[in-house]
Formats: C-alpha cells, sequence, structure tokens
C-alpha cells in the first residue's frame, strides 16, 4: 500500500507535464481485500471476539503507520470492508445479534483512531446494514466518505 501510495504521488506519471495522479485529482488511496488474517476471528472469521478487524500482521504490520504514509503525502487512506477473500464466519446468528454489533461499532471505532477517511460497504458480508453504518458514523463524529456498493440504498 505504502508503495501505492508514492506512486500515486510521483509527478513522473503523467507524462509531459511534471504531475502526479493526486495532482490531476486523485486523492483516495483504498485498500481492498487480502487485508484480512483469515480464519484467525471468531467462528473462523476475520474479526476478533471484541469486533476489531484482524489485519494479517505479515503484509500489515502496522496499519497506523501506512495510514500516516498517506497522509504525509496528501492523500485519504480508505478501507473496504465485507469483503470476498475470506468467509465471514463471525456472520453467524446475522443482523441484529450481538457479534454483528461488536463488528460494526468495533469497525467504526478502529477505523476511525486509524484515520481512515473513506469507507465502502461491499457485498461480500453481512455487514451491510446501511443505516446502520450511518449511526455509528455520526454517534463516532466523524468526517468520512462512505460508499454504498450495491447495497439497500440510505443517504447518508
Amino acid at each position: 500500500m505504502e508503495e501505492t501510495f508514492e506512486k500515486l504521488t510521483n509527478r513522473s506519471v503523467v507524462l509531459g507535464f511534471n504531475k502526479s495522479l493526486h495532482d490531476v485529482g486523485y486523492q483516495f488511496a483504498n485498500l481492498d481485500d487480502g487485508w484480512q488474517d483469515c480464519g484467525k476471528g471468531v467462528n473462523g472469521g476475520f474479526h476478533d471476539k471484541d469486533g476489531f478487524p484482524m489485519m494479517n500482521p505479515v503484509t500489515f504490520p502496522n496499519v497506523s503507520a501506512m495510514t500516516a504514509k498517506a497522509h504525509s503525502l496528501g492523500l485519504s487512506p480508505g478501507f473496504y470492508v465485507n469483503n470476498y477473500q475470506c468467509g465471514g464466519g463471525d456472520c453467524q446468528g446475522g443482523a441484529g445479534g450481538l457479534q454483528y454489533h461488536r463488528v460494526m461499532n468495533s469497525t467504526v471505532q478502529w477505523l476511525k483512531t486509524n484515520g481512515f477517511e473513506y469507507l465502502k460497504v461491499d457485498s461480500g458480508g453481512c455487514y451491510n446494514d446501511m443505516e446502520l453504518w450511518h449511526d455509528l458514523v455520526v454517534a463516532a463524529d466523524w468526517d468520512i466518505t462512505v460508499e454504498n456498493c450495491h447495497q439497500v440504498r440510505y443517504e447518508i
């Protein structure tokens, strides 16, 4: 990811203009899939018992340093939830269940604490309650861009 951040701000990308992709409008640098520590969480998922996302420690040893790098380059780091990479075993019990609420609450806390500025709610998992995402973001008093990827339409 940090190499991607550097490429987005490299001024040799737009040939003949000494401009970077960031200079011409690319602001967000989003981490999609592949971050999960698959199978290490509750019921074989990738969230711990308190609902926090579990990142692969080999490929993502320090998420706050990663987002700090993005910020230092003038980029806005983003994160995708509900990914497809590994099963969401912690979805057992579904919407409304204790673990469901833990994951949603803890994910919002974790993303805000780590300085993410963009959240994409993908369609690969069960955490797709856009109204609850909205309420949690508002309660966290957090200025973040939220993308609704094929969920029920809800304005944030």
